[in-house]
C-alpha cells in the first residue's frame, strides 16, 4: 500500500475568495415623489434609485483596485462584513521602482521578466490612472515626429511594441495614481451569487413612502494570478517628465 496514494491530492495552488455585498437603499415620501424640483423633473424616487444603483457600480470599480479579502458574515446585523479580494489580493509580481522616474524601458524590463516567467500567457494590457497615462505619453513624445495638421496635434500613445510583446495602454478613472497594472482582463471575473446580480427590490415599508433597495452580492475570480503584475512606487509628478 505504501506505493499508492491513500487520499486525493491537488496539483498546483488553490486560490479562494470571499463574497461581498454592494448595497444601498432609497426612501422617498410619496408626495415628494411627484413634486418636481430644480434637479429632477420626473418621478423623484425612480431617478434616485437609478442614481443609487450607479453609485454602487462606482463602489465596485473602486474596490477592484483596493480590495482585500476579509472573512466576515452576511447575516443581518453582522459587525464584521465579508470583503472580496480583488487584483491587490491576487497579483503575484510586483516591480517596485524605488521612487525612480518611469521610462519606456521599464515596460521592456518587466515584459522580459514576465516572458521568462509565464511565456505566451504574459498580459498584453497596461491599465493606469489618467495622470499615469499622461506621463507615458510624455515618455515618447519628444522622440517622435508628430501626427499633426493645422488644427490638431496627436500626442497619444495607445500601444508599444517591443517585438516579442505588444502592450495596449489604457487609462481607468478609478485606478490609483502610481500603479500600472499588467493583466489580461479576460482572466478577471466578478461572479454574482445566484439571483443576486445587480437588482432592485422593494423593501418592507409602512406609511406614505416608497422604499427600494439596490445592490449585488458577488465575489471576484482571478484565473491567472501568476500572469498579473504591478509596477509601483515611481515618480508620478508629471512636471518631472519631458515635454515638447
Amino acid at each position: 500500500l505504501e506505493d499508492y496514494a491513500l487520499s486525493p491530492f491537488v496539483w498546483g495552488v488553490q486560490y479562494y475568495n470571499y463574497p461581498m455585498r454592494f448595497s444601498g437603499a432609497v426612501k422617498t415620501d410619496r408626495a415628494a415623489d411627484v413634486t418636481p424640483n430644480y434637479e429632477l423633473m420626473g418621478m423623484q424616487h425612480d431617478e434616485r434609485v437609478r442614481a443609487e444603483l450607479e453609485e454602487q457600480h462606482v463602489h465596485l470599480e473602486q474596490w477592484m483596485y483596493r480590495g482585500r479579502r476579509q472573512l466576515g458574515s452576511l447575516s443581518q446585523g453582522a459587525i464584521r462584513p465579508s470583503f472580496m479580494g480583488t487584483i491587490q489580493e491576487f497579483v503575484e509580481n510586483t516591480y517596485d521602482q524605488s521612487a525612480a522616474a518611469l521610462t519606456i524601458y521599464t515596460f521592456e524590463t518587466v515584459a522580459l521578466a514576465m516572458d521568462a516567467l509565464v511565456g505566451k500567457n504574459a498580459p498584453n494590457q497596461l491599465i493606469m490612472s489618467r495622470n499615469s497615462k499622461a506621463i507615458v505619453n510624455r515618455l515618447l513624445n519628444p522622440r517622435r515626429r508628430w501626427d499633426q495638421n493645422t488644427t490638431s496635434l496627436n500626442l497619444v500613445w495607445n500601444s508599444v511594441d517591443f517585438g516579442f510583446r505588444t502592450y495596449n495602454i489604457m487609462d481607468q478613472f478609478w485606478c490609483p495614481d502610481g500603479q500600472i497594472w499588467g493583466m489580461n482582463t479576460r482572466d478577471l471575473k466578478v461572479k454574482p451569487y445566484r439571483s443576486m446580480g445587480w437588482h432592485e427590490r422593494e423593501l418592507p415599508n409602512a406609511g406614505e413612502s416608497k422604499y427600494t433597495g439596490v445592490g449585488m452580492d458577488a465575489t471576484f475570480e482571478a484565473s491567472a494570478p501568476k500572469a498579473m503584475f504591478l509596477i509601483s512606487n515611481w515618480d508620478t509628478t508629471i512636471a518631472n517628465y519631458p515635454s515638447l
